[in-house]
C-alpha cells in the first residue's frame, strides 16, 4: 500500500522546509474552507463542527445553504444552516462544492485574454468526473481522485494572469511536444503543478491530494512505480491528460489513444467522451457546483464491469 507521507516528503521535503516557489501569486483560499478540508479528514468527523467551521465565512455559509435549497440538489425540505446541510447531503458532497465554489472564485478573479475561464472550469470537471471513474477502476479513494482532478490546474489562471506574455510564448511559439511543465521549469525553475502542490501542503491538505496534484503531468513516471500507477494520483494523471482550455499536454490525446488499446476493458476513450458530452449538455456556468452533484451521482451509480491496469 502506497505510503502518501513518505512519498510527499520524497517529492517536498519535510513539513518545516515545504516552501513556495518566490513570486508566485498566493490565491485568497478561505481559511474555513481550509479547517473544514483538515477536519474532514478525521476518523469520526462531527457535522455539527464542521458546520460551525462553514458558519465562520458568511458567504460560504450563505453559497452551501443556497446550493442546497436549490431545485438542483432536490431536497423535500429547506434547510437554514450548514449543519443541516452537512447533515443531508454528507461530508463529501459539501466538500466538494464549496471546493467548486472557492476554485471558481480563484478563477473568475483571474481573467485573462488567453484563458477562458468557462472552458476551464468544464475542463476541470470532465477530468475529475474521469479521475473518480478510474479511481473506483483502480480500487483506490475515488473522493481523493475527484478532487485532485478538480484542483490539479487550480493555480494556473493566476499564473497566466500575472505571467502572461511568458505564457503567451508557450502558446505562440512552443516546441511541438514541449509540455506546460517542461516550459515552466525551463523558464522558472519549477512548474504549476509542484507549486500547487507545496501550497496545499502549506495548507494542511491530506499527503494524497498533496501527492496526485504534484505528480499530475509526471504520468510517465507514475508508469514506472505500480503502487503509484494504481493509485489516485495515477487516476489523475490519466485524467489530466484530457485537452483542456490551455494547452498542456501535447501529446495528451496520442496517449489516451495508447492507454485505450493497452487496456480496452476500460474503454478510456469512450468513457471520457461520454463525460465530455455529459458535461457539455448539462453545463450552466453559473451553477457549476449544482452540475457536478447531478453529474457525480449520474455516474457514480453507473456499474460497469471493466479493469484498469
Amino acid at each position: 500500500m502506497l505510503n502518501w507521507k513518505t512519498l510527499r516528503r520524497s517529492l517536498l521535503g519535510e513539513s518545516a522546509d515545504i516552501a513556495v516557489p518566490p513570486n508566485i501569486p498566493v490565491p485568497a483560499f478561505p481559511k474555513a474552507l481550509h479547517d473544514f478540508c483538515r477536519m474532514a479528514e478525521a476518523p469520526e468527523p462531527s457535522p455539527r463542527a464542521l458546520g460551525k467551521v462553514i458558519e465562520t465565512d458568511a458567504g460560504l455559509s450563505l453559497e452551501v445553504v443556497r446550493y442546497a435549497n436549490s431545485s438542483a440538489v432536490g431536497l423535500r425540505e429547506q434547510v437554514a444552516s450548514p449543519h443541516q446541510v452537512i447533515t443531508l447531503l454528507g461530508i463529501r458532497r459539501t466538500r466538494l462544492f464549496l471546493l467548486q465554489t472557492v476554485l471558481g472564485r480563484i478563477a473568475r478573479e483571474a481573467r485573462n485574454e488567453l484563458l477562458d475561464v468557462e472552458a476551464f472550469g468544464q475542463a476541470n470537471l470532465e477530468r475529475a468526473h474521469l479521475a473518480r471513474e478510474l479511481a473506483v477502476e483502480l480500487g483506490c479513494n475515488a473522493e481523493q481522485a475527484y478532487s485532485a482532478g478538480l484542483i490539479q490546474d487550480f493555480l494556473l489562471p493566476m499564473l497566466i494572469q500575472q505571467n502572461l506574455e511568458v505564457y503567451r510564448e508557450y502558446v505562440e511559439t512552443r516546441q511541438v511536444e514541449q509540455t506546460l511543465v517542461e516550459y515552466e521549469q525551463e523558464v522558472f525553475g519549477w512548474d504549476h503543478a509542484e507549486a500547487a502542490a507545496r501550497l496545499l501542503a502549506g495548507w494542511d491538505f491530506p499527503d494524497a491530494m498533496v501527492c496526485s496534484v504534484h505528480l499530475h503531468h509526471r504520468f510517465r513516471d507514475l508508469l514506472g512505480d505500480p503502487d503509484q500507477w494504481r493509485s489516485e494520483a495515477g487516476a489523475a494523471a490519466v485524467a489530466g491528460l484530457i485537452p483542456g482550455a490551455f494547452p498542456q499536454e501535447p501529446t495528451g490525446p496520442r496517449t489516451l489513444a495508447m492507454l485505450d488499446e493497452q487496456w480496452p476493458k476500460c474503454q478510456l476513450q469512450s468513457r471520457t467522451e461520454r463525460i465530455a458530452y455529459q458535461v457539455d449538455q448539462l453545463i450552466d456556468h453559473d451553477a457549476l457546483p449544482a452540475l457536478s452533484a447531478r453529474l457525480g451521482f449520474e455516474i457514480e451509480t453507473a456499474s460497469e464491469a471493466t479493469s484498469f491496469g
